[in-house]
């Protein structure tokens, strides 16, 4: 059976955000604990990165990942700030070329739709050690906004539902149920998904299409999504994520904040 490596975001010093007496390095402790119970229920192999209130850089937790090995690796945090949507949301941060992140990043969050969650999107990061360093799928977890009180009664009341709904995302994306599956996975592994260039957030749509207009005349295809209280402008499609890279940098130089998106 596959092994699972479990990272719970911050600790020590580094409590991460704070709100009401509450850290979120507590949270996500709590929550990758009973992740690996649910996951050992299904026979999978589990690691820790920690399993207790310490102090790890982001360099020491890719060093005892890849000491540890592993198929697949889920840094659990929750999302900064308060909330403007109705929904509890999620964030996705998978590196480059990381179909199987992707795809573990897809389920997750299609499990978490049962707890009323609402997947902001997969977004690619080049500049985080433990999701491009490691010798693994990895995958980094924003769940729920941590200084919303809505956000922090669902997390509580549903604690134990979210824990099981992401164990379950995780194993759907290493243990194919049948042979169909494993032929979609196979092919995932080699393609991926789409990738799109999203620029924002924008708190307006009038502000976001005028930033949609400039894009525009540098020849490009663009959409405007609105992603709970915030508008996003979509740009391109691409199959080849070098292709996507490459447009996210032309925006950046532009003064675009753009980051990738995988659909």
């Amino acid at each position: 059976m596959p092994k699972v490596i479990l990272d719970a975001g911050h600790g020590g010093s580094d409590v991460g955000d704070y709100y009401e007496n509450r850290s979120e390095k507590n949270d996500n402790l709590k929550l990758a604990l009973r992740i690996g119970q649910f996951l050992q229920q299904k026979g999978i192999e589990v690691g820790y990165t920690r399993t207790s209130d310490v102090y790890l850089s982001m360099v020491e937790r890719a060093n005892i990942a890849n000491k540890l090995g592993g198929d697949f690796l889920l840094s659990i945090h929750r999302l900064s700030g308060n909330t403007y949507s109705d929904k509890p949301g999620l964030d996705f941060f998978v590196g480059e070329d990381a179909a199987i992140a992707e795809e573990g990043a897809k389920n997750i969050g299609d499990e978490l739709k049962e707890s009323g969650y609402e997947n902001y999107g997969i977004i690619v990061r080049t500049d985080v050690p433990l999701i491009n360093d490691v010798k693994m799928p990895s995958v980094m977890a924003g769940i729920g906004y941590f200084r919303s009180e809505q956000e922090n009664l669902n997390y509580d009341e549903k604690f134990s539902d979210i824990a099981e709904e992401i164990a379950e995302g995780i194993y759907r994306t290493l243990v194919p149920s049948n042979e169909d599956d494993m032929i979609v996975q196979e092919n995932r592994r080699r393609v991926g998904y789409f990738h799109r260039i999203g620029v924002g957030p924008y708190r307006s749509y009038n502000e976001a299409m005028n930033h949609q207009h400039n894009i525009s005349l540098m020849g490009f295809e663009t959409e405007i999504i609105k992603l709970g209280a915030r508008f996003f402008i979509y740009v391109g499609m691409y199959d080849n994520p070098d292709d996507a890279v490459k447009v996210e940098i032309l925006l950046r130089r532009y003064g675009f904040c753009s980051f990738m998106i995988c659909i």
